[in-house]
């Protein structure tokens, strides 16, 4: 669980930054999103007399305020996202063991790429990977 929580509000041409969390309420401004992480690190490490590499990316949960789209609808879709990725890596797995499975039976690899639906070369990376 993220130990800051941080608003994130356009104004302008930037995003201020509303920082709360773990005894620090600060303020700070960038001019992308992406850059948020790092500068509430910076805010957080001088507040609290730290490095900012000792604070933890993953202690920060940035919520952008959308005017009026609701943040729920962010958040699933970054779930869907990330549940994705995580089906993703595993049919890479199963493919994986599967293209081994079928080299074990003698198959060739054009064989082995027209029974997954991937390319010769692409059975052939499999084979490779492990």
């Amino acid at each position: 669980m993220a130990r800051y929580r941080v608003r994130a509000v356009r104004s302008g041409g930037w995003w201020a930054l509303d920082i709360d969390g773990a005894g620090v309420r600060a303020f700070s401004q960038v001019k992308r999103l992406d850059q948020a992480v790092q500068s509430v690190r910076e805010v957080v490490a001088l507040v609290d007399d730290l490095e900012p590499d000792e604070v933890s990316p993953d202690d920060i949960e940035i919520v952008p305020d959308l005017e009026g789209l609701p943040a729920e609808r962010l958040r699933e879709v970054r779930a869907l996202r990330q549940r994705a990725e995580q089906i993703s890596a595993e049919a890479s797995r199963a493919s994986r063991c599967m293209a081994h499975d079928l080299r074990a039976l003698g198959l060739s690899h054009r064989d082995i790429g027209s029974l997954l639906e991937i390319s010769h070369q692409g059975a052939s990376h499999l084979l490779k990977a492990g």
